[in-house]
């Protein structure tokens, strides 16, 4: 009989009552859903006496660090099973026996808290002895920036929440658990497995950091014989595979260096797959009945040439998969823009950052605003939708910045075929991002961390009450969905009504407007997406409350 492993791959973000990075402009259903068009047309046209199933797409996505894994084990003569959700009620353990090992990653987890809850549930479902591995981004994160960038800093102290996973007194749930401080993880826990089997000592292994003799243990580190083109997800050995946007890595790695970004320093090295590699991934995804895929990294289109030589592989398979993808908007082509919709492109992710020249000059976010504009006009003249996302707050924004961004987004064409949405990111300080070395903090006068921070002309709470709702108060566009909007049905004049009353009605709220002025605009985005004349019931009968709506200025940002 082969080892059972249970890799846990838990996504906070699905609950969209759950804190997220960008700014909280959403409007929430009663059940907590979010309030995309999807979901609203099925709450307003019911059929029958159930309620039609809501879902926040791609918010819900489920990491795919969980079916890789699964997959990587059973490949390797483990019988793996991944969980993607560890309710308290610990239903997902029911009939998960006494597997040899928990393998647990952190890709959506971004706190100590939030690991330490997960730990609990998973104590509390499978008992104490299980061994947990814990590996991915957030302990990769951590162990790389160590005490001397992390733990021993001043803006820390009395921080529960910005806590350091291996400080010298860390909860003690998470001392027996053992810890993957590798930048992939995967060999690394197949030698954890194998000595776990043996009885062995773990302290011989390498990459690993250990809670031993009241204090952390870091053993060697090791190079992984890691070969993107072999070590790929296989489709064809998980147990359940999504229905839609199976998520799919292409690259790993970043060649730029934006100030902002830590991803230089998790991953120095940018390694590509071959286009060959990835179709062989993409035929099982086929295989298995699905239509489409999601381009998971931040460079699956880096560069003109990756964007075309993948197009074209894509293209010459013949399966017909929708796909989306990041990419580079200042270099689009009219032919590459024609090229990507015929091989499938349907989603465009475009990281614009700032509609203002010196702002992406101070980010060394080296891009040309013009062609980005053009580019992007290029991809939703040709059927593609586009999602521009924006970073507020970074040292140097003033107003006149943030409204140079509201205004490259209202610049945009509106009569494509594809659609623009944007979503808004207040800036976050990362530990390891090349604005956070201590020569630049003294240069910009930047003081605190992650998302508690100030400088010059600006700070982290001016930007959560005042400039980030400026920014969506301007912008004639929707703010992201992720992808609930879709909808064959829409003409572009109903979309744009709808837009702009869903917008209203979000703005009732972030401006505590009184009742009656909530219901008036509830009763104009309900006449907009009913499909029939009715009466128009009351907000609080499909709404949430307003605490889990978007809060007026000065509101707690992070409720």
């Amino acid at each position: 009989m082969r080892p059972s492993i249970l890799v846990v791959a838990p996504n906070p973000f699905e609950d969209a009552r759950a804190p997220a990075f960008e700014s909280d402009f959403w409007l929430r259903t009663r059940s907590g859903h979010l309030g995309s068009f999807s979901n609203l047309v099925r709450l307003f046209n019911p059929v029958g006496s159930s309620q039609a199933p809501l879902d926040n797409r791609w918010k819900a996505v489920r990491s795919l660090a969980g079916f890789y894994l699964e997959s990587f084990l059973k490949a390797h003569g483990y019988d793996a099973h991944a969980i993607f959700a560890v309710d308290e009620d610990g239903a997902w353990a029911r009939g998960a026996g006494r597997p040899l090992a928990i393998a647990l990653s952190t890709t959506f987890i971004t706190s100590v808290g939030e690991l330490a809850r997960v730990v609990a549930r998973v104590r509390a479902a499978l008992g104490p002895d299980v061994p947990v591995i814990v590996g991915g981004q957030f302990v990769w994160k951590q162990h790389l920036w160590g005490p001397d960038r992390f733990a021993d800093r001043p803006e820390h102290q009395g921080q529960p929440a910005l806590a350091y996973l291996f400080g010298p007194s860390p909860e003690p749930a998470l001392r027996d658990l053992v810890y993957v401080a590798s930048e992939f993880g995967e060999h690394t826990l197949l030698q954890v497995l194998a000595a776990l089997t043996r009885g062995s000592d773990l302290a011989d292994l390498p990459n690993l950091v250990l809670w031993r003799g009241g204090a952390w243990h870091v053993t060697p580190a090791e190079p992984e014989p890691i070969d993107l083109d072999a070590d790929f997800t296989r489709w064809d050995l998980v147990d359940e595979m999504p229905t839609s946007m199976v998520p799919v890595r292409t690259s790993v790695g970043c060649p730029h260096d934006c100030e902002f970004c830590d991803f230089v320093a998790i991953h120095p090295r940018l390694r590509l797959r071959s286009p060959a590699s990835i179709v062989d991934e993409l035929r099982l995804v086929a295989a298995r009945g699905g239509k489409s895929v999601s381009l998971v990294d931040d460079n699956a289109l880096s560069s003109p040439g990756r964007t075309r030589a993948l197009a074209r592989a894509i293209a010459e398979t013949g399966l017909g998969l929708r796909w989306g993808g990041y990419l580079r908007a200042d270099r689009m082509t009219p032919d590459d823009a024609t090229l990507l919709a015929s091989a499938g492109l349907t989603y465009a992710w475009c990281g614009i950052e700032s509609g203002d020249p010196d702002m992406l000059a101070r980010m060394r976010k080296r891009a040309d605003l013009a062609a980005a504009r053009r580019g992007i006009d290029l991809l939703t003249g040709a059927g593609v939708h586009v999602l521009g996302t924006f970073v507020v707050g970074f040292p140097g924004e003033t107003r006149a910045s943030v409204d140079a961004s509201v205004a490259f987004l209202n610049g945009l064409r509106r009569d494509g075929r594809g659609r623009v949405e944007y979503s808004v990111f207040p800036f976050h300080l990362l530990p390891g991002a090349p604005v956070d070395r201590p020569e630049r903090r003294r240069e910009l006068g930047l003081t605190g961390l992650f998302d508690r921070w100030s400088h010059a002309t600006m700070s982290a709470t001016e930007v959560a009450s005042t400039w980030a709702p400026h920014f969506f108060r301007g912008v004639d566009v929707s703010y992201t969905y992720y992808g609930g909007d879709d909808s064959a049905m829409w003409a572009s004049a109903r979309r744009d009504e709808a837009i702009g009353r869903r917008k209203a009605l979000t703005l009732a709220f972030l401006d505590g407007a009184p009742d009656p002025v909530v219901q008036e605009r509830f009763a104009a985005l309900h006449q907009t997406l009913r499909f029939s004349a009715g009466a128009t019931p009351s907000w609080h009968e499909h709404l949430a409350p307003r605490e889990r709506q978007p809060r007026p200025a000065g509101a707690d940002p992070r409720r």
